[in-house]
């Protein structure tokens, strides 16, 4: 199969240009996708088949592939000194190309007589640190075939894999030990070590100005942030978790809407579930505030965009003992984000097989 790839590759370019696609059309070039290590030989072997992805702003990713289109623009978080990874380059023909406006609430269907998708934001992207520069600069491929998808589009082609090990300019000639693998393109998978987990934000909690706490979010089922959040967060406003239920449905606190659903509609409004992780270079430790929102029955409560709530509050006040469920710390904190409209969610992860930011 594996020599079989280009072949089927040229043999699309034929059916192409007897299609009449233009000689810019039928040009080649290369698009890159990050890929786990356990995955590189089958992806090689049988090439890229739909469904690889949990991008789906240019086209329903059960149709079709993302690729990225730039080396240097793999994943949202910038790649950390000490990372390492492996990247596949692609060669693909990009043919008749649908320029669309990203959207991911509904996944958009292949369109008929075209090959390829494209943001139409992508001239927004100047900088790897532009606002969803990944999103953007996304292509989405597909193929039909007798009118049918076909589950490999023939003009993505596996070229090459490049193994890198990120280093920092004061890196010393020996080798970093490797981080985890940032979240790239192509879904997670289980693994043997534990369950793997989306890191969504890091940064600080601050109490008027004065940082407190510095953490992370993280969560095994949601990869996506409703909000944009800066580097530095308040820590909120301190009230009573019954008063705070007088006013939102207490439904919403509960564990077992949360079982695995990217965000949750209940009673009206949008929720999203994040563990708060703290980070072992935290000015203060977690524990003695997690211990008194559980005395106290307590909660921090900030307001963030378009009538939204994010609320921290102890595991343990969301559920009784028959709602528990397996694969959640019981003693932790809980990030809560609460809104009334559904959002565009911000996809800014990573994804990591350990419990440390």
């Amino acid at each position: 199969m594996l020599l079989m790839l280009p072949v089927q590759f040229m043999e699309k370019r034929r059916e192409l240009k007897l299609d009449g696609r233009t000689e810019k059309e039928l040009s080649e070039s290369f698009c890159f996708l990050m890929c786990d290590a356990q995955k590189i030989a089958a992806v090689c072997e049988r090439g890229l088949s739909v469904g690889s992805s949990w991008m789906n702003m240019l086209g329903n990713p059960a149709k079709g592939v993302y690729l990225c289109q730039f080396s240097d623009l793999l994943q949202i978080s910038p790649i950390e000194p000490g990372s390492t990874g492996n990247i596949i380059i692609f060669k693909v023909i990009k043919g008749k190309v649908k320029s669309v406006h990203d959207c991911m609430s509904r996944c958009i269907d292949p369109t008929p007589k075209f090959d390829s998708h494209f943001s139409k934001n992508s001239t927004r992207v100047t900088s790897l640190q532009a606002y969803r520069s990944l999103e953007y600069t996304q292509q989405y491929f597909y193929e039909y075939v007798d009118f049918e998808i076909s589950t490999r589009p023939r003009h993505v082609c596996p070229y090459a894999v490049v193994s890198y090990c990120f280093k920092s300019r004061e890196t010393s000639a020996a080798v970093p030990k490797p981080l985890a693998p940032l979240r790239s393109v192509s879904q997670p998978s289980g693994t043997s070590r534990g369950r793997r987990s989306y890191t969504v934000w890091r940064g600080h909690f601050v109490n008027e100005g004065r940082d407190v706490y510095q953490a992370c979010l993280r969560s095994l089922a949601q990869p996506f942030l409703p909000y944009k959040l800066p580097e530095k967060i308040e820590i909120g406003k301190v009230m009573r978790l019954q008063q705070v239920k007088q006013k939102i449905p207490p439904a919403l606190f509960s564990w077992s809407i949360y079982t695995g659903s990217h965000e949750v509609c209940k009673s009206g409004m949008f929720c999203s579930l994040f563990d708060v992780v703290e980070k072992d270079t935290s000015p203060k430790s977690l524990s003695a505030l997690l211990q008194r929102l559980e005395e106290q029955g307590l909660v921090l409560v900030n307001m963030v965009k378009n009538r939204g709530f994010l609320f921290l509050l102890s595991a343990s006040q969301m559920a009784n003992s028959s709602e528990r469920r397996g694969g959640w710390k019981m003693s932790s904190i809980q990030a809560l984000f609460i809104y009334r409209e559904k959002r565009e969610l911000l996809k800014s992860c990573e994804y990591s097989e350990t419990g440390h930011c």
